[in-house]
């Protein structure tokens, strides 16, 4: 177990032994996190990195988190689209949406569902 002390502005320094025996160079990125009350440090090697990669790959037929992240941020549009355009509907309002705005189908078709029922 070796000791060393933090200086005024919080650094550490990693014992030279270490420094060898692990690779550590000026630049090296360290990632610092808490475990059970313990600080744990995990260097950021390219070894590491290629072990990391592919971590979030999807199990075949299913969609990456990626793709569903984005089609959740289009439900939500098309959410907050129908929203505006039925307050703006309910309070009488004028609705006009140029062309280039309408994003989805779905906008267009309950917009005609509601200007056909007045």
């Amino acid at each position: 177990m070796r000791r060393t002390k933090t200086n005024a502005k919080g650094q550490v320094t990693i014992p030279a032994e270490l420094r060898e025996r692990f690779g550590i160079e000026k630049g090296t990125r360290i990632n610092w996190k808490e475990e059970q009350g313990r600080l744990v440090l995990t260097l950021m090697t390219e070894r590491f990195i290629h072990e990391c990669m592919g971590i979030l790959k999807p199990a075949p037929g299913q969609p990456s988190a990626f793709d569903e992240l984005f089609a959740e941020r289009e439900r939500e549009r098309q959410r907050e689209d129908l929203k505006y355009a039925l307050l703006a509907g309910l309070q009488g309002e004028k609705i006009e949406i140029p062309v280039a705005e309408i994003r989805k189908k779905g906008l267009v078709a309950a917009l005609r569902k509601r200007t056909s029922r007045k």
